[in-house]
C-alpha cells in the first residue's frame, strides 16, 4: 500500500512540475508597460517570459513580433501591446493581427502551435491603470484626460510615466481591474463601439494562470 501511496504522489508531482510556457511580449513602451510587465512576472516567477519594448507605435510592434517569430518559433504565445493614443495605423495593425489569427499564420510563417495575441488599449495603456479604480465607459478627449483622470484616483495623484513598483502598488485592486475591463468591454461592444476598451486584462489572466498552474523544473 505504501508503495502504490508514494507511486501515485510521484506521478501527481510529475503532473505538476510542468515547464512555464514561453511567451514573448512585444510593447509599444520601452519603460511604462515593460516595467509594469517585468515586475508582473518577478512576483509571479515566471522563467518563461520575454519582455521586448519597442519604443514605436502599432506598426512597429506587430513588424517586431513576426521578426522574433521568424527566428524562433517555440513560443507558445507571442501577445502585442499598443495603445490607439494618437496613432493613424492602430485599427489598420488591429485588423491584420486578427486577419493573422483566422488564417493561422504569424507573418510569413504559420504559426502552428503559437497563440497570437493582440492587446490593444484605446486610448492608451493607462486606461488599464483607471479601471482599478472605476468602471469608466465615459469618452476621453485623448491620453492626456485619461492621465488626468487617473491622478483624481486614490493613491494615483503622484503617478507618471515609467514609475517603478507599479505593479506592485496596484496589486491589492487586480480583480478589480479584470471585472472592470470586462465590464467595460461587454457593454462598449454591445452598443458597437470601439472606446474606450482595453484587452490588457486578458494577457494578465493569462500569466496569473502560469503562476498558478506550473511549477519551474530544475
Amino acid at each position: 500500500m505504501a508503495k502504490r501511496s508514494s507511486t501515485f504522489l510521484a506521478r501527481r508531482l510529475q503532473a505538476r512540475r510542468q515547464r512555464f510556457d514561453r511567451v514573448l511580449i512585444v510593447c509599444e513602451g520601452e519603460k511604462t508597460e515593460t516595467g509594469y510587465l517585468n515586475e508582473l512576472c518577478r512576483a509571479l516567477r515566471l522563467p518563461g517570459v520575454r519582455i521586448v519594448g519597442r519604443g514605436a507605435g502599432p506598426t512597429a510592434v506587430w513588424r517586431r513580433a513576426q521578426e522574433e517569430f521568424e527566428r524562433d518559433r517555440d513560443y507558445d504565445r507571442i501577445a502585442c501591446i499598443f495603445d490607439r493614443d494618437t496613432h493613424q495605423d492602430y485599427a489598420s495593425v488591429l485588423a491584420e493581427i486578427r486577419q493573422h489569427i483566422k488564417a493561422q499564420k504569424i507573418g510569413k510563417r504559420k504559426a502552428g502551435s503559437t497563440v497570437l495575441m493582440p492587446v490593444p488599449s484605446n486610448p492608451c495603456f493607462e486606461f488599464w491603470l483607471l479601471l482599478h479604480f472605476r468602471a469608466s465607459t465615459a469618452a476621453f478627449s485623448g491620453p492626456g484626460d485619461v492621465l488626468a483622470r487617473l491622478r483624481r484616483c486614490e493613491e494615483m495623484a503622484d503617478y507618471r510615466k515609467n514609475q517603478v513598483g507599479l505593479f506592485t502598488r496596484l496589486r491589492p485592486r487586480l480583480e478589480t481591474a479584470i471585472a472592470n475591463a470586462r465590464q467595460v468591454r461587454q457593454q462598449v461592444e454591445a452598443s458597437n463601439a470601439d472606446e474606450p476598451l482595453t484587452d490588457f486584462d486578458r494577457l494578465i489572466e493569462y500569466l496569473l494562470e502560469q503562476g498558478k498552474r506550473h511549477v519551474p523544473v530544475r
